[in-house]
C-alpha cells in the first residue's frame, strides 16, 4: 500500500478508478456513507473509502469515523483528508503542477529535490509555553515547501488549483438543553463507545494506567467490555522523584479492577540525553517520560500478545474551561466581547444559582488575585538566549484573543499525533478515547460548569465535574476524589536537567546544530543553565523553554541529511 507519492492533472478526463491510500483505522458510525463496520484493516479500509468516494466524492470520505489520514486520486483530481482530530497525518508540497505526498514528514522531504528549514516554525516551537503561540499555525511545517493538511480539512487539486476546506465544525446546538444528569447519561453512552469502537477486533489489548482520573476511567471501560485478562496494564514509575510515587494509586485500581500491571521506570534513562539521541520526526513536546520509556513500555505491552495501546491522553484538553475569560474581558472594559460571551452562556438550559455573581462579576472587581494564570502569562519575558531573526518572530507575544475568547476545542494545538511516534514499535497502534470525534464534539457543547463547577451552590470549584460524577459508585471514592500527581512538574524537571548538566556542557559544542540556526545565542544558553540549576527561575515556562531547546537540537541531529539539499 502507497505511503507516498506524487501527482499531476493529465489531460485526458475518463471516469476510471480512483486510486486510494489510506493510513489510520476506521471506526462504525451512524452517519457514515459506508456499511457499519467496527474496525476496518487497512485493505478493507481502502475500500471503504473508494466506496465513499464514488457515493458523495470528498464528503463522503469526510464522513467516516476513525483516526486516519487518506489520499485519494483519479486523473481529474488529487484530493488529501485528514480526520477531526488531526489524529492521522498527512504532508503535502505543491511544486509546478506537481502534488507530493507523505504519511510520514520524513517520506516526502526524502522524495523532493530540496527543502529549506522554516525558521519561524522552529521559533515558535522555541517560545510556544511562553506566549501560547501554536507551532504550526495555517499548516506551516518545520520546512517551507511542505505544509500539513490541517485536523477536520481537506486538501484538493483540480485544474491545477489547489484548495483547502474544513468540513468539520465543533460547535452544535443539539447539547445546549441537557440538564447535568442528562449530560452525565451521554457522557456515559459515547465515552463506552469511544472505548467499544477502538478495542473492536484486538483479541489483547495493551493500557497505560497512571492512577489518574484519565486513565482510571478508561480502565474501568475496557475491563467491563473485555474483561481483566485480555488487558496488559503498564504504567510509569518515578523513583528519584518521591513526590511523583502513585505507585500505591496504581496498584489500588488494578486491584479493583483485578488487572495485571507492570511497571516501567520512567526516570532510569535521562530525559536531556534522550531528547539529544532518540527523537522523532518532528519537534515535539513529553514530559511524562523518556523516548526510552515509552518505547519499553509499548515493548512491554508487545510482550503479551498487545495490538493496540489504550492511553487517557486527551482529556485535558476535551474538558478545559478558561474560567478566567469573562473576568479579564470585564476588567479590561471590552464590553461587546464579555456581551458576546454571556449571550452565549444564557443559551444552556441550566445555570447553577449565583452564577453570574460568584463566578464573574465578583472575581472581577474585588478579587484581583483570581486571575493569576492571565497575570503570570502578562509578565512573562523573552529570555535573552532567543535571538529573533525577524521583525515577525521578535512581535511574537502571549495570544490573547483565543485565550480570551475561544472556548472552543482546537485540534491544531494538540500534541498527541506527534506523540505517537515516540512508541516506535510495529504493530502497536496507540489511540486515545478521550479524543474521540462524538465525544470531543459533546464535551466542547455542553455547560461550563458542567466540566468545571461546585456540586452544590457556593461550594469549591471541582475540575472536570461531569467525569468524577460519571465515576462515583463505580470506582472507590479516594481514586474519584483525590487529584493525581501531575508528572510534568518543575521538580521532574530539574532532576533531570541536574542529572544531565554534564552532558549538557560537553554535548552542545559551538558548532552544534542548535546555534548554528541562528534563533539561540551560545553564552546566553550557558548562562541560562546555570542559572536553572542553581533555581534562579521564575516559573516552571523558563524551564520548559530551555528544555524546548533541547528538544530541537535533538530533532535537527536527527534530520540532518534528509532529503536533496537540507538548509
Amino acid at each position: 500500500m502507497h505511503r507516498y507519492g506524487s501527482w499531476t492533472n493529465r489531460v485526458t478526463h475518463t471516469a476510471t478508478r480512483p486510486e486510494v491510500a489510506f493510513h489510520g483505522r476506521l471506526f462504525a458510525s451512524d452517519r457514515s456513507a459506508v456499511p457499519n463496520i467496527e474496525q476496518a484493516r487497512q485493505v478493507e479500509a481502502v475500500a471503504l473509502v473508494e466506496q465513499a468516494w464514488w457515493a458523495r466524492g470528498p464528503q463522503g470520505v469526510t464522513d467516516l469515523d476513525g483516526e486516519f489520514a487518506a489520499v485519494v486520486a483519479t486523473e481529474r483530481e488529487w484530493v488529501g483528508v485528514v480526520d477531526p482530530l488531526g489524529r492521522g497525518a498527512l504532508y503535502y508540497s505543491w511544486q509546478a503542477g506537481t502534488l507530493y505526498w507523505a504519511f510520514e514528514l520524513k517520506e516526502l522531504v526524502q522524495l523532493l529535490p530540496s527543502v529549506t528549514r522554516n525558521e519561524d516554525t522552529l521559533y515558535r516551537f522555541l517560545v510556544e509555553d511562553l506566549f501560547m503561540q501554536p507551532v504550526s499555525p495555517h499548516g506551516e511545517t518545520v520546512y517551507r515547501e511542505i505544509h500539513q493538511v490541517q485536523p477536520g480539512t481537506f486538501v484538493r487539486v483540480h485544474e491545477g488549483e489547489l484548495t483547502v476546506t474544513r468540513y468539520w465544525s465543533w460547535e452544535t446546538a443539539v447539547y445546549a438543553d441537557l440538564t447535568y444528569a442528562e449530560a452525565v447519561s451521554e457522557f456515559d453512552r459515547l465515552f463506552t463507545r469511544a472505548v467499544q469502537k477502538r478495542i473492536a477486533g484486538h483479541d489483547q489489548v495493551g493500557l497505560l494506567l497512571s492512577g489518574g482520573l484519565d486513565s482510571n476511567a478508561v480502565a474501568l471501560v475496557a475491563t467491563d467490555l473485555l474483561g481483566p485478562e485480555r488487558i496488559s496494564a503498564v504504567s510509569f514509575l518515578y523513583p528519584t522523584v518521591p513526590e511523583l510515587d502513585e505507585s500505591t494509586r496504581i496498584a489500588h485500581i488494578a486491584s479493583h479492577l483485578r488487572l495485571r500491571w507492570q511497571a516501567v521506570e520512567a526516570d532510569r534513562n535521562n530525559l536531556f540525553a534522550d531528547w539529544l539521541t532518540q527523537y522523532p520526526q518532528l519537534p515535539c513536546v513529553t514530559s511524562t517520560g523518556s523516548v526510552s520509556a515509552h518505547r519499553e513500555a509499548a515493548a512491554t505491552m508487545q510482550a503479551t500478545g498487545a495490538t493496540l495501546m489504550l492511553t487517557g491522553g486527551g482529556s485535558d484538553s476535551a474538558f478545559s474551561v478558561p474560567t478566567y475569560a469573562p473576568v479579564r474581558l470585564l476588567r479590561d472594559k471590552r464590553w461587546q466581547q464579555w456581551w458576546r460571551w454571556w449571550g452565549e452562556v444564557r443559551r444552556y438550559r441550566e445555570r447553577p444559582r449565583g452564577f453570574l455573581w460568584r463566578d464573574v462579576l465578583r472575581p472581577a472587581y474585588f478579587q484581583p488575585e483570581q486571575s493569576y494564570a492571565m497575570t503570570e502569562l502578562a509578565d512573562v519575558e523573552r529570555p535573552d538566549w532567543l535571538v529573533p531573526r525577524n521583525a515577525h518572530q521578535a512581535s511574537l507575544g502571549v495570544d490573547w484573543e483565543p485565550l480570551l475568547t475561544e472556548r472552543r476545542f482546537l485540534p491544531e494545538r494538540e500534541a498527541l499525533p506527534d506523540l505517537d511516534v515516540l512508541y516506535g514499535t510495529a504493530g502497536l497502534a496507540v489511540s486515545h478515547p478521550f479524543l474521540d470525534r462524538d465525544l470531543v464534539l459533546f464535551v466542547n457543547n455542553i455547560a461550563p460548569w458542567y466540566k468545571r463547577g461546585a456540586d452544590v451552590a457556593g461550594g469549591p470549584l471541582t475540575p472536570k465535574r461531569l467525569l468524577r460524577t460519571w465515576l462515583q459508585g463505580k470506582l472507590p471514592a479516594d481514586l474519584v476524589e483525590r487529584h493525581a500527581q501531575k508528572v510534568s512538574s518543575a521538580a521532574w524537571l530539574r532532576n533531570h536537567l541536574h542529572a544531565a548538566r554534564h552532558l549538557l556542557r560537553t554535548e552542545l559544542p559551538d558548532n552544534a546544530r542548535l546555534f548554528q540556526t541562528g534563533l539561540v545565542e551560545r553564552q546566553a544558553l550557558d548562562r541560562e543553565l546555570d542559572r536553572l540549576l542553581q533555581g534562579a527561575y521564575r516559573s516552571q515556562r523558563t524551564l520548559s523553554t530551555y528544555t524546548r531547546a533541547i528538544m530541537l537540537e535533538g530533532w535537527l541531529r536527527t534530520t540532518d541529511g534528509e532529503g536533496g539539499d537540507t538548509t
